[in-house]
């Protein structure tokens, strides 16, 4: 409700702008027209008793000015003139009464004068009150960034809820340098489509040469409770990340003042020989009476971002601030450039491996394993 609200406040100085300008533009024409009528009925003035040439309308015929030249020639003369602050003042703030075309040059000049004025200030008001509404809503979204709570360091939490609130290396790397929690083999069998039945089929996938495939199974097997760091002794934290990146890491958290400094932790398993493994997959499942395309997949890279628990860093990476900045307008031409060149840090290394045999392994889920 209140955002409906705010976008009605927001289009009705719009639609206030749109009569005006309408308004405007009518009284203009009217101006015109009634000027035109004034001349039809009046004699022509000689050029020189106005001492006019160098403005922009030309003299009529035989050097001649109409009636509704000369008046448009001194409106111009009046509206070129020098203003004063108090009669830029007086026209914003005067009325302009049913419009231009009275036949008088200097009241109608003015009159345009006023409408020029109080057309501008429109705008600048419709300006200042969209950046306003721009600036509050930062501040709202600044306050909500804010929070009173201990935590230093979080993880992206769209992929984990790790978390900690000290500066100590190991408890850091307790927190943050676990062993990766989504490690499976990914078997998938795949059955061709006929030419004309993939635009009704929802899980169709087009794999090479045009040709369409369809998911005839898809599993996967948890490889989870066999990972362990791949060198160092067994319960230390810092098991699996090489020495330089430790002091790297040390003296990050020690030294580094910048609010959005970020650790990126790329965490990759290896299993010795799964590639037998899998030839062992696809080799049973064809047995079974499987004929399709067979695919076998490990898992063996993932990426760990921390980020710092602070108003500003949290402020820029909301989603509100985003869509902030694409309503500014401009404010990704700023946006874009500022977090690129501030959102910076070490990448580390750690390093795990699966502690089981793939004989073992086998002997786990071999007689399990079938197309169906």
């Amino acid at each position: 409700m209140a955002s409906g609200a705010f976008a009605r406040s927001l289009l009705l100085p719009v639609l206030l702008l749109h009569g005006v300008v309408s308004l405007r533009t009518e009284t203009e024409e009217n101006t015109t027209s009634n000027a035109s009528e004034h001349g039809n009925s009046s004699s022509a003035v000689p050029v020189g008793q106005l001492g006019l040439e160098s403005f922009d309308i030309g003299p009529g015929k035989h050097g001649h000015l109409t009636s509704s030249e000369q008046t448009w020639r001194r409106i111009l003369v009046e509206q070129r003139r020098p203003k004063s602050a108090t009669e830029i003042l007086l026209a914003i703030g005067g009325g302009t009464g049913a419009g231009a075309g009275s036949g008088n040059a200097t009241l109608d000049a003015e009159i345009l004068q006023r409408m020029q004025y109080q057309d501008r200030v429109v705008l600048v008001l419709l300006l200042a009150a969209y950046f306003v509404a721009l600036i509050f809503s930062a501040t709202l979204i600044h306050r909500q960034a804010t929070n009173a709570s201990p935590i230093i360091y979080y993880a992206d939490p769209r992929y984990s809820d790790a978390v900690v609130d000290s500066n100590d290396l190991d408890e850091y790397l307790e927190a943050f340098n676990q062993p990766p929690t989504d490690v499976q083999l990914h078997v998938r069998g795949l059955v061709p489509l006929p030419g004309l039945l993939p635009h009704v089929v929802d899980d169709s996938v087009e794999l090479w040469q045009g040709l369409y495939y369809r998911y005839a199974f898809s599993f996967s097997l948890d490889l989870t409770p066999w990972i362990v760091a791949e060198d160092g002794e067994a319960g230390d934290v810092r098991n699996g990340m090489p020495e330089d990146d430790l002091k790297t890491l040390a003296e990050f958290l020690e030294t580094n003042s910048n609010d959005l400094g970020r650790v990126q932790i790329r965490k990759t398993v290896s299993w010795h020989a799964w590639e037998e493994l899998a030839m062992n997959i696809k080799h049973k499942i064809r047995q079974s009476g499987f004929t399709g395309v067979l695919q076998v997949n490990f898992k063996q890279n993932d990426v760990m971002s921390v980020y710092k628990n602070t108003p500003w860093a949290n402020f820029l990476h909301m989603s509100s601030t985003k869509i902030l900045c694409g309503l500014s307008i401009f404010g990704y031409i700023l946006y874009f450039p500022y977090m690129w060149f501030r959102v910076s840090g070490p990448v580390l290394r750690s390093n795990f491996k699966i502690d089981i045999d793939v004989d073992s392994y086998w002997e786990l889920v071999g007689n399990k394993l079938s197309a169906e």
